[in-house]
């Protein structure tokens, strides 16, 4: 006892001794007292620390340059906490000083703290790069985790991370390619840096160098000789890795930035075969699998020699290799069919895995394969419980289950083993299929002495649906059971089961949402959030009773939970709006949610809303301006105003949702450009992107921004994306955009930019107009080259900038004859013709030929333009609305587009589309689309649509809405 009295007068003295040091800022004294290694006394330490601040700073600065390493360690550590984040920001140069400490311990200590300061620790990347070359591989382990972890931007780290691929330390080269893999290898010099990696000596460093090279979607194209070269390396490891990288070469991801050639398509295809006969088992798999996975393989010699290869290697002693070969064979589907002979004599495998994926593989080839079902049936049967599981398991992976496997599963509700019957639990109730004749296992098992498995079997009750009204007696003794899951699953299936019920399972649910345990509280108000309200007094009583529970889990857990009922909870809108005042955060977020999912109903919240744009919580305020944009999107001005102020949150995610908020808001968010060109120079790289989004989507109102703007693009070292985003900031200013002539001229000439980058330069000179004129040369030099998507944006462009001359002229008319119906390029050239009229009458004789063209679209262009340049506009205006009846889908959009590119001249075209807008549901989207866009463009002329248009922007769910709004901004704006 005498001892205990001692500990307490340690631990009040400590802390009393601690306040009164901070209070004098004696920093000696706080120093020596972190070095008694008493939680006693490291905790009322800790605590002080926490309540200086920034004064705590030269206290932990002075306490990493201790002689002991514990107080070196201690003191890194003490600044991950929140409240010194500002002490932090003047200790990253100790902390980063403290990578290269003896002690491992303090090493950890200060990674840690770094890595938890993110974009804090910005000052001191520059000496972080610099440690990935220090002579010590510890250091430079903790120097690439911390730079790994941080994710921000610095010239030197992929050249510091490419040379530290290839690493003498095994642990740093590892740590390297890991970082380099979810690095972005944008930058031209990264990717030239990383190509020598393929020739490196050392096997480790190749192989990494090829997975990296692929997993840099944006660039993989450019990788293609090499790995198709990398293909015929003497290590099996970088053979297998080249094999899996020019399989994902075909994917949609990598398409979606470039395109491979036809010659470029058929060297992995080559490569691919050759790797089949490769003499290493792994690579052949490895060859095989990608094969089978590139779509523009189906049905060739090649997938079939694929499945062969698969088929032999089932004959392999190592059972890893022959389960590899089963999986890979998975994938093949119906032209799989080769390797069932093999798959069945795999059904007799030694290795329990080999067999079940064999099984599996099988009936996916070719459904329920009878002696598959019948291998099955034996494997559900095994005497031992983790084969059964696994076989039950893999059904979850069928997507047609033969009724003889779902029989086999039942079996497993009865299994002696408790871990079996879970398992089998688990999977009947993933099925997503009604399965009436588990009902009488079910039953029996809400007797299980195991609370889980009887919480389980109600709730595979629930999931079975209606036609088990037979374990209507059990689920209602079940209301009754000890165990308050079991309790909460069994109403929700006698709900499910027998709506009849209902009241029952209300009354039981009600009891649990005033169960003293809040997890029980939250458990039940998820589970009666199922039932149908139905305008139900007493439950709508409880449920506000849940909304102003004591427990904020419990409020904001009903919020979300009560909200994803939907209109269906508008009685509880009063409550939801309440709840926007609460004291918690979460739910306020939450009560933001439910409103959100109340659509439409929500709108009487709108004042309340706007009152609580002042929220404390910058993430909350941020909800409530997505949620005011999507019901009352005229509130602009206030909701503004916030975004604005989040562009200075020291949030990242803040910052980033702001920016893509006020991208939604268009012109009307030129209040915050001051803040968005800010942004312009974060060091984040997506915050820069987005900064340009806003900008392009305010238009010619963001000009003051284009110096900066130009400086980004002038960049090469700047990532692409970015690029991207500046020029299409440069394409909205309009003609605005002509001090930007030079570099876009710049990017077009240079070959060796991405093609995405030279085709926004294109359509950036096009929108900049006549001012664009001295780019008519280089736009004729892109429309004679062999790149579609430049072609097309280049005829595009003409129509904008140039005159009709007749080198023009000729160009457009070559365009006009292009064979490929997949370019549109004769269609691109009708209409650019088009807006000359008269002054492309050379052309009317190509153009009457094309109008007789087999696609409709091109027929219809041409045809238009020809009474365009003939100055037939009468004729051309009413070929457009009997274009609009079309049986033809292309010619009917055509025909909506060419209407709008008209404008005002199409103020007879009104009744016709605002019909269309009426009944949006009337004709495909892409009609509707094309026919809200003209109306906008009309302007003042199409007023009359204006009730059609509010209709299909009232609803914050209409994919149309924002276009709907755009178009009758221009209706009203237009004088």
């Amino acid at each position: 006892m005498k001892k205990f009295y001692l500990v307490c007068f340690g631990i009040v003295a400590g802390c009393f001794l601690a306040v009164l040091l901070a209070w004098l800022a004696l920093t000696p004294a706080l120093l020596f007292l972190m070095k008694v290694n008493s939680p006693a006394v490291q905790g009322p330490v800790s605590g002080v620390l926490n309540r200086m601040g920034p004064r705590a700073a030269p206290v932990l600065i002075e306490a990493m340059g201790d002689t002991d390493p514990q107080v070196r360690a201690r003191a890194a550590e003490m600044l991950m906490s929140e409240d010194l984040q500002a002490a932090a920001r003047a200790a990253v140069p100790a902390l980063v000083h403290a990578l290269q400490d003896e002690n491992a311990q303090v090493r950890e200590a200060a990674s840690n703290t770094l890595t938890s300061l993110g974009p804090i620790a910005r000052d001191g990347l520059p000496e972080i790069v610099r440690l990935i070359r220090h002579p010590d591989p510890r250091v430079r382990l903790c120097a690439i985790q911390v730079v790994d972890w941080i994710g921000l931007p610095h010239p030197g780290v992929i050249p510091a991370l490419v040379q530290a691929l290839q690493d003498e330390d095994a642990g740093v080269q590892k740590a390297a390619g890991e970082a380099l893999e979810f690095a972005d290898l944008g930058a031209k010099e990264a990717w030239r840096a990383l190509m020598p990696c393929l020739q490196h000596p050392n096997a480790q460093v190749r192989q990494s160098a090829v997975r990296i090279l692929y997993s840099s979607a944006a660039r993989a194209t450019r990788a293609v000789p090499a790995l198709v070269e990398v293909a015929r390396d003497p290590d099996a490891g970088v053979r297998a890795q080249a094999a899996e990288a020019l399989g994902a070469l075909a994917t949609e991801q990598f398409h979606e930035t470039a395109t491979l050639s036809a010659q470029a398509a058929s060297q992995p295809i080559e490569a691919l075969r050759k790797l089949l006969e490769d003499p290493d088992a792994s690579v052949r798999i490895a060859a095989a699998r990608s094969i089978l996975t590139r779509p523009d393989m189906s049905g060739s010699d090649v997938r079939k020699a694929a499945v062969s290869a698969l088929s032999r290697l089932l004959q392999e002693e190592d059972p890893g290799l022959r389960a590899r070969a089963v999986e890979a064979l998975s994938v093949a589907g119906p032209e799989g069919r080769e390797a069932i002979p093999a798959l069945e004599q795999a059904f007799q495998d030694m290795d329990p895995a080999v067999r079940i994926a064999a099984l599996l593989t099988a009936l996916k080839i070719v459904p329920a394969h009878p002696r598959a079902v019948e291998a099955w049936g034996q494997e559900m049967k095994s005497p031992n419980p983790i084969t059964r599981a696994a076989a039950a398991h893999a059904l979850l992976q069928l997507q047609d289950r033969p009724p003889a496997l779902l029989s086999a599963l039942l079996e497993h509700l009865r299994d002696a083993d408790p871990a079996v019957r879970e398992n089998a639990l688990e999977m009947l109730s993933n099925l997503n299929a009604s399965v009436p004749e588990a009902a009488p296992a079910l039953v029996a098992l809400l007797q299980d002495r195991n609370a889980r498995i009887r919480a389980l079997a109600a709730h595979a009750l629930s999931e079975t649906g209606a036609g088990v009204k037979g374990a209507v007696p059990a689920l209602q003794e079940a209301l009754k059971d000890p165990d308050a899951a079991v309790r909460l699953h069994a109403g929700a299936a006698l709900a499910a089961v027998n709506p009849q019920q209902e009241d029952a399972v209300l009354q039981s649910f009600l009891r649990d949402l005033r169960h003293p345990d809040e997890t029980v509280r939250m458990t039940a108000v998820t589970q009666v959030s199922r039932l149908k309200l139905q305008g139900d007094p007493e439950l709508i009583r409880a449920l506000e009773a849940v909304l102003r529970d004591q427990s904020p889990s419990v409020r904001s857990s009903a919020l979300y939970s009560i909200g994803n009922l939907g209109p269906e909870a508008r009685a509880l809108l009063p409550a939801f709006t309440e709840a926007l005042k609460d004291g918690h955060p979460e739910v306020r977020s939450g009560a933001v949610y439910a409103l959100t999912k109340l659509g439409c109903e929500a709108r009487p919240a709108i004042q309340a809303l706007q009152d609580a744009l002042n929220d404390p919580e910058m993430k909350v305020r941020l909800e409530m301006v997505q949620l005011l944009h999507s019901l009352a999107p005229d509130v602009r001005a206030p909701a503004v105003r916030v975004l604005a102020e989040a562009l200075r949150d020291p949030d990242e995610d803040n910052r980033e949702q702001a920016l893509w908020l006020l991208a939604e808001f268009g012109r009307d968010a030129r209040p915050a450009i001051p803040e968005v060109v800010k942004a312009l120079q974060d060091a984040d790289p997506e915050l820069r992107t987005s900064a340009l989004e806003v900008l392009a989507a305010i238009g010619a109102d963001a000009r003051p921004a284009l110096p900066l703007i130009l400086r980004i693009l002038d960049n090469e070292e700047e990532e692409e994306e970015v690029r991207e985003s500046a020029l299409q900031a440069i394409s909205s200013l309009g003609p605005d955009a002509r001090p930007a002539l030079s570099s876009l001229l710049s990017i077009v000439r240079n070959e060796e930019e991405e093609e995405g980058m030279r085709c926004a330069a294109v359509e950036a000179l096009g929108e900049i107009g006549p001012g664009a004129a001295e780019a008519v040369p280089d736009l004729l030099r892109v429309l004679a080259g062999q790149e579609h998507v430049l072609r097309r944006a280049a005829i595009q462009a003409l129509g904008r900038v140039g005159q009709p001359d007749p080198p023009v002229i000729e160009a457009l008319i070559a365009a006009l004859k292009d064979p490929d119906p997949h370019a549109d390029l004769g269609l691109m050239a009708a209409r650019a013709l088009a807006k000359w009229g008269p002054g492309a009458s050379a052309a009317a004789q190509a153009l009457q030929e094309s109008s007789r063209s087999s696609q409709a679209a091109l027929r219809l262009a041409a045809a238009f333009a020809a009474d365009r340049v003939q100055a037939r506009n009468e004729s051309a205006l009413q070929l457009l609305l009997d274009g609009l009846k079309s049986e033809e889908l292309l010619a009917r959009i055509e025909a909506a587009s060419l209407l709008g590119s008209l404008g005002p001249e199409a103020a007879a075209a009104v009744p016709v589309l605002q019909a269309i807008a009426e009944n949006p549901k009337a004709d495909k989207p892409g009609v509707l689309a094309e026919a809200i866009e003209a109306l906008g463009r009309i302007g003042h002329e199409a007023r009359a649509a204006i009730p059609a248009l509010e209709a299909i922007a009232a609803s914050p769910q209409d994919p149309f809405r924002d276009s709907a709004l755009e178009a009758l901004r221009r209706i009203r704006e237009d004088p």
